[in-house]
């Protein structure tokens, strides 16, 4: 059992990387979140998109490219892979 727990946890956590990423640029999900209270950054940005207020799109995209940056980098420290050069 803990054998292939082991060698079950990298593909486990790819996993969860790549779904994470991909429910982050998924705006289709995020229509069941959201409330007035709490708002989601792809219904946020769609709607400000909407009227026109490209400043704030292009914020919210780099803070979302940021967040990608660091949920992939953190996998890739959790996984230990090492960039080839």
């Amino acid at each position: 059992m803990s054998v292939a727990l082991r060698l079950s946890a990298p593909a486990m956590a790819a996993c969860f990387i790549l779904l994470f990423v991909s429910m982050l640029n998924d705006a289709d999900p995020a229509v069941f979140l959201v409330t007035d209270r709490t708002p989601v950054m792809g219904l946020t940005m769609l709607q400000l998109a909407a009227t026109s207020t490209g400043g704030a799109v292009a914020a919210f995209g780099v803070i979302q490219m940021a967040i990608t940056l660091a949920v992939l980098g953190a996998g890739r420290i959790f996984l230990g892979v090492r960039a080839h050069a």
